[in-house]
């Protein structure tokens, strides 16, 4: 009987975790920002973009919810985050975990006319606060990104990031608007 109750409290600890990184998803997108500090524990370390963008946040929840807010304000873009197939493993006191998940994301940068999609592998840590899900720790790897110019008359198009290394596009990224690729 004790193996079976450690079984169910593992799923419940996964369904509560894919509960968590939906949240994060759907606040990200909807610029729910407030409501988004609620999935951060109080210290949390940042990787993304392949490690080009890392951050430890120990003022709290408000840290990460700043960031998110600076960059990704409403009048600046807008997002589609898809996170599906994860991969969860947790602890066995039930008590922290890891997880893989899938990343499809899309965004329409308003400002300059410019279209970003891509995919990537996040790789976060959760920890158990207070009976509640929280992530500490979240990054994520590109498989691939790419932009393009939503202009009619001036259509550019670049495949910003590559993970497989084929082509002249491994690790470039280019700044929305510019002409030329940048190492």
């Amino acid at each position: 009987m004790e193996d079976l109750m450690k079984r169910v409290e593992r799923l419940e600890a996964i369904a509560a975790i894919e509960k968590l990184q939906g949240k994060y998803y759907r606040c990200l997108d909807c610029k729910l920002w407030d409501e988004m500090a609620e999935v951060f524990a109080p210290k949390i370390h940042t990787t993304f973009s392949d490690g080009r963008v890392v951050f430890d946040h120990y003022d709290g929840e408000d840290g990460l919810r700043g960031f998110y807010e600076a960059n990704m304000n409403d009048s600046a873009q807008i997002s589609q985050h898809n996170g599906h197939t994860p991969e969860i493993d947790v602890a066995e006191d039930c008590m922290s975990a890891h997880a893989k998940w899938y990343l499809h994301d899309y965004l329409v940068i308003l400002g300059t006319n410019w279209n970003v999609r891509g995919t990537a592998i996040y790789d976060i840590d959760y920890a158990k606060i207070d009976g509640e899900w929280k992530i500490t720790a979240i990054g994520y790897k590109r498989i691939y990104e790419e932009t393009w110019s939503r202009g009619i008359k001036e259509m550019k198009y670049f495949v910003t990031e590559n993970m497989f290394g084929k082509g002249p596009h491994k690790g470039a990224v280019t700044i929305q608007g510019d002409k030329e690729l940048k190492k």
